[in-house]
């Protein structure tokens, strides 16, 4: 299993690795032309929720690089 090194960047909860649902697989099937079962990382807590991928590393990788907009009260 590939290590997801930062928690989430909204509530600080860890995070774990997703298999797509059927509404991910359609959008993933669209924007990817692929029609293997996504992955993505998702916060326990709050729900937030990385890019669609096609590997469960490269949806690591995409949640440990992410540049995440900073919201303002």
């Amino acid at each position: 299993m590939p290590e997801i090194t930062k928690p989430c960047p909204f509530c600080g909860t860890p995070p774990k690795v997703e298999d797509g649902d059927h509404e991910s697989n359609m959008k993933f099937e669209y924007f990817m032309g692929s029609k293997e079962r996504p992955h993505y990382v998702q916060c326990i807590m709050c729900g937030a929720t990385g890019p669609l991928s096609k590997t469960v590393q490269e949806a690591a990788d995409e949640w440990n690089n992410a540049k995440w907009v900073e919201w303002s009260k």
